[in-house]
Protein backbone atom coordinates (compact mmCIF):
# COMPACT_ATOMS: atom_id res chain seq x y z
CA UNK A 1 0.00 0.00 0.00
CA UNK A 2 2.81 2.41 0.85
CA UNK A 3 4.52 1.87 -2.53
CA UNK A 4 1.30 2.49 -4.44
CA UNK A 5 0.58 5.58 -2.35
CA UNK A 6 4.06 6.97 -3.00
CA UNK A 7 3.73 6.40 -6.74
CA UNK A 8 0.33 8.07 -6.84
CA UNK A 9 1.28 10.96 -4.55
CA UNK A 10 -1.36 10.07 -1.96
CA UNK A 11 -1.27 12.27 1.15
CA UNK A 12 0.10 10.69 4.34
CA UNK A 13 -3.13 11.65 6.14
CA UNK A 14 -5.17 9.38 3.89
CA UNK A 15 -2.70 6.57 4.47
CA UNK A 16 -3.05 6.93 8.22
CA UNK A 17 -6.83 6.63 7.99
CA UNK A 18 -6.55 3.65 5.62
CA UNK A 19 -4.18 1.85 7.98
CA UNK A 20 -6.49 2.44 10.94
CA UNK A 21 -9.50 1.08 9.06
CA UNK A 22 -7.75 -1.96 7.63
CA UNK A 23 -6.61 -2.87 11.14
CA UNK A 24 -10.14 -2.55 12.49
CA UNK A 25 -9.11 0.31 14.79
CA UNK A 26 -12.35 2.28 14.40
CA UNK A 27 -11.97 4.50 17.45
CA UNK A 28 -8.46 5.47 16.41
CA UNK A 29 -9.60 5.99 12.81
CA UNK A 30 -12.36 8.32 13.99
CA UNK A 31 -9.95 10.36 16.10
CA UNK A 32 -7.41 10.59 13.26
CA UNK A 33 -10.12 11.54 10.77
CA UNK A 34 -11.39 14.48 12.81
CA UNK A 35 -7.93 15.57 13.95
CA UNK A 36 -6.39 15.67 10.47
CA UNK A 37 -9.19 16.71 8.12
CA UNK A 38 -10.50 20.24 7.48
CA UNK A 39 -12.55 20.13 10.70
CA UNK A 40 -9.48 19.57 12.85
CA UNK A 41 -7.62 22.21 10.84
CA UNK A 42 -10.31 24.68 11.87
CA UNK A 43 -10.01 23.85 15.56
CA UNK A 44 -7.58 25.70 17.82
CA UNK A 45 -5.77 22.46 18.55
CA UNK A 46 -2.88 24.09 20.42
CA UNK A 47 -5.19 26.16 22.63
CA UNK A 48 -5.23 25.06 26.27
CA UNK A 49 -9.03 25.28 26.46
CA UNK A 50 -9.45 23.04 23.42
CA UNK A 51 -6.98 20.55 24.83
CA UNK A 52 -8.98 20.47 28.07
CA UNK A 53 -12.18 19.78 26.10
CA UNK A 54 -10.42 17.03 24.17
CA UNK A 55 -9.13 15.43 27.36
CA UNK A 56 -12.56 15.56 28.99
CA UNK A 57 -14.90 14.74 26.08
CA UNK A 58 -12.69 12.90 23.61
CA UNK A 59 -12.99 13.02 19.82
CA UNK A 60 -16.35 14.85 19.92
CA UNK A 61 -14.46 18.02 20.86
CA UNK A 62 -13.20 18.34 17.29
CA UNK A 63 -16.68 18.82 15.81
CA UNK A 64 -19.26 19.62 18.50
CA UNK A 65 -20.02 22.43 20.93
CA UNK A 66 -19.73 20.70 24.28
CA UNK A 67 -19.91 23.65 26.65
CA UNK A 68 -21.87 26.91 26.31
CA UNK A 69 -20.11 29.70 24.42
CA UNK A 70 -22.48 32.70 24.40
CA UNK A 71 -20.08 34.89 22.42
CA UNK A 72 -19.75 32.33 19.63
CA UNK A 73 -23.49 31.75 19.57
CA UNK A 74 -24.12 35.49 19.22
CA UNK A 75 -21.76 35.68 16.25
CA UNK A 76 -23.94 33.20 14.37
CA UNK A 77 -27.25 34.53 15.71
CA UNK A 78 -26.40 37.96 14.26
CA UNK A 79 -26.81 36.47 10.78
CA UNK A 80 -30.58 36.69 11.30
CA UNK A 81 -30.26 40.46 10.85
CA UNK A 82 -28.51 40.29 7.48
CA UNK A 83 -30.49 41.56 4.46
CA UNK A 84 -32.95 39.22 2.77
CA UNK A 85 -31.25 37.35 -0.05
CA UNK A 86 -27.79 37.79 1.45
CA UNK A 87 -25.25 35.08 2.20
CA UNK A 88 -25.61 35.54 5.95
CA UNK A 89 -29.40 35.52 5.95
CA UNK A 90 -29.28 32.49 3.68
CA UNK A 91 -27.24 30.57 6.23
CA UNK A 92 -29.57 31.64 9.03
CA UNK A 93 -32.54 30.35 7.02
CA UNK A 94 -30.59 27.18 6.17
CA UNK A 95 -30.24 26.49 9.89
CA UNK A 96 -33.82 27.37 10.76
CA UNK A 97 -35.27 25.17 8.01
CA UNK A 98 -33.36 22.17 9.36
CA UNK A 99 -33.81 22.84 13.05
CA UNK A 100 -30.06 23.18 13.56
CA UNK A 101 -28.77 24.72 16.76
CA UNK A 102 -26.13 27.42 16.45
CA UNK A 103 -22.44 26.95 17.16
CA UNK A 104 -21.92 27.95 20.77
CA UNK A 105 -24.98 25.99 21.92
CA UNK A 106 -24.16 22.64 23.57
CA UNK A 107 -24.90 19.79 21.19
CA UNK A 108 -24.56 21.92 18.07
CA UNK A 109 -21.72 21.65 15.62
CA UNK A 110 -18.81 23.85 16.59
CA UNK A 111 -17.43 26.65 14.44
CA UNK A 112 -14.89 24.33 12.78
CA UNK A 113 -17.61 21.94 11.60
CA UNK A 114 -20.08 24.73 10.78
CA UNK A 115 -17.56 26.34 8.44
CA UNK A 116 -18.60 23.89 5.73
CA UNK A 117 -22.27 24.84 6.11
CA UNK A 118 -21.46 27.98 4.14
CA UNK A 119 -20.29 25.70 1.32
CA UNK A 120 -23.49 23.67 1.55
CA UNK A 121 -25.40 26.91 1.04
CA UNK A 122 -23.35 28.45 -1.76
CA UNK A 123 -22.91 25.22 -3.74
CA UNK A 124 -26.53 24.16 -3.20
CA UNK A 125 -25.96 20.84 -1.43
CA UNK A 126 -28.36 19.62 1.25
CA UNK A 127 -27.41 17.91 4.51
CA UNK A 128 -28.73 14.50 3.40
CA UNK A 129 -26.22 11.63 3.09
CA UNK A 130 -25.71 12.28 -0.62
CA UNK A 131 -25.57 16.01 0.06
CA UNK A 132 -22.75 15.49 2.54
CA UNK A 133 -20.87 13.39 0.01
CA UNK A 134 -21.42 16.06 -2.63
CA UNK A 135 -20.19 18.92 -0.47
CA UNK A 136 -17.08 17.07 0.73
CA UNK A 137 -16.29 16.01 -2.85
CA UNK A 138 -16.75 19.59 -4.02
CA UNK A 139 -14.43 20.89 -1.29
CA UNK A 140 -11.80 18.23 -1.99
CA UNK A 141 -11.75 19.23 -5.66
CA UNK A 142 -11.79 22.98 -5.05
CA UNK A 143 -9.56 23.44 -2.00
CA UNK A 144 -5.82 23.36 -1.34
CA UNK A 145 -6.45 22.63 2.35
CA UNK A 146 -4.37 19.58 3.32
CA UNK A 147 -7.35 18.02 5.09
CA UNK A 148 -9.87 18.50 2.27
CA UNK A 149 -9.24 15.18 0.54
CA UNK A 150 -9.20 13.32 3.85
CA UNK A 151 -12.58 14.89 4.62
CA UNK A 152 -14.00 13.41 1.43
CA UNK A 153 -12.47 9.98 2.01
CA UNK A 154 -13.86 9.98 5.52
CA UNK A 155 -17.30 10.94 4.25
CA UNK A 156 -17.21 7.96 1.87
CA UNK A 157 -16.24 5.77 4.83
CA UNK A 158 -19.26 7.09 6.76
CA UNK A 159 -21.92 7.28 4.05
CA UNK A 160 -20.93 4.41 1.76
CA UNK A 161 -18.80 1.72 3.39
CA UNK A 162 -19.93 2.34 6.98
CA UNK A 163 -16.37 1.69 8.18
CA UNK A 164 -15.92 5.02 9.95
CA UNK A 165 -17.85 6.25 12.96
CA UNK A 166 -19.29 9.76 13.08
CA UNK A 167 -19.42 11.89 16.22
CA UNK A 168 -22.27 13.92 14.69
CA UNK A 169 -24.74 11.35 13.34
CA UNK A 170 -27.12 9.43 15.55
CA UNK A 171 -27.41 6.56 13.08
CA UNK A 172 -25.48 5.01 10.20
CA UNK A 173 -26.20 5.77 6.53
CA UNK A 174 -24.11 3.27 4.53
CA UNK A 175 -24.44 2.38 0.84
CA UNK A 176 -25.48 5.86 -0.24
CA UNK A 177 -23.70 5.34 -3.55
CA UNK A 178 -25.55 2.14 -4.39
CA UNK A 179 -27.97 4.33 -6.35
CA UNK A 180 -26.43 5.16 -9.76
CA UNK A 181 -28.10 8.58 -9.63
CA UNK A 182 -26.13 9.37 -6.50
CA UNK A 183 -22.90 8.22 -8.12
CA UNK A 184 -23.51 10.61 -11.00
CA UNK A 185 -24.24 13.43 -8.56
CA UNK A 186 -20.93 12.77 -6.86
CA UNK A 187 -19.10 12.96 -10.19
CA UNK A 188 -20.81 16.27 -10.94
CA UNK A 189 -19.81 17.64 -7.53
CA UNK A 190 -16.16 16.83 -8.24
CA UNK A 191 -16.38 18.51 -11.64
CA UNK A 192 -17.98 21.61 -10.14
CA UNK A 193 -15.26 21.76 -7.52
CA UNK A 194 -12.50 21.56 -10.12
CA UNK A 195 -14.08 24.45 -12.02
CA UNK A 196 -14.56 26.63 -8.93
CA UNK A 197 -12.07 29.56 -8.92
CA UNK A 198 -12.44 30.10 -5.16
CA UNK A 199 -10.97 27.94 -2.41
CA UNK A 200 -14.03 27.36 -0.20
CA UNK A 201 -11.99 26.34 2.84
CA UNK A 202 -9.00 28.68 2.72
CA UNK A 203 -9.98 31.57 0.48
CA UNK A 204 -13.13 33.00 2.08
CA UNK A 205 -14.01 34.92 5.24
CA UNK A 206 -17.71 34.15 5.14
CA UNK A 207 -18.69 36.49 7.96
CA UNK A 208 -17.14 39.43 6.08
CA UNK A 209 -19.30 38.49 3.10
CA UNK A 210 -22.46 37.97 5.15
CA UNK A 211 -24.25 41.03 3.73
CA UNK A 212 -23.33 40.22 0.11
CA UNK A 213 -26.19 38.83 -2.03
CA UNK A 214 -26.03 35.04 -2.09
CA UNK A 215 -26.40 34.93 -5.87
CA UNK A 216 -23.40 37.27 -6.23
CA UNK A 217 -21.30 34.88 -4.17
CA UNK A 218 -22.47 31.96 -6.29
CA UNK A 219 -21.58 33.87 -9.46
CA UNK A 220 -18.08 34.57 -8.11
CA UNK A 221 -17.68 30.83 -7.59
CA UNK A 222 -18.89 30.10 -11.12
CA UNK A 223 -22.12 28.66 -9.70
CA UNK A 224 -24.82 30.85 -11.17
CA UNK A 225 -27.62 28.86 -9.58
CA UNK A 226 -27.78 26.31 -6.82
CA UNK A 227 -28.32 22.74 -7.94
CA UNK A 228 -31.03 20.97 -5.94
CA UNK A 229 -29.87 18.20 -3.62
CA UNK A 230 -32.73 15.99 -2.49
Amino acid sequence: MDRWASALGVDDRALLLARDLTRGAQARATADFYRLNWIGEGDHQHDAHFQALLAHYGTSAYALTLEPDPQERQRWAALAHCPAGSLGRGLWDFYQQRGFRLPGEPGAGNAALAHHDWVHLVAGYDTTPIGELEVTAFMAAASRAPGAMLGFLGAVSIYETGLLQSVVLQQAYPQTLEDPVNRERLVQAIRRGHRCPVDPLLGVDYFRLAAVPLEAVRAAWGLEAAEPSA
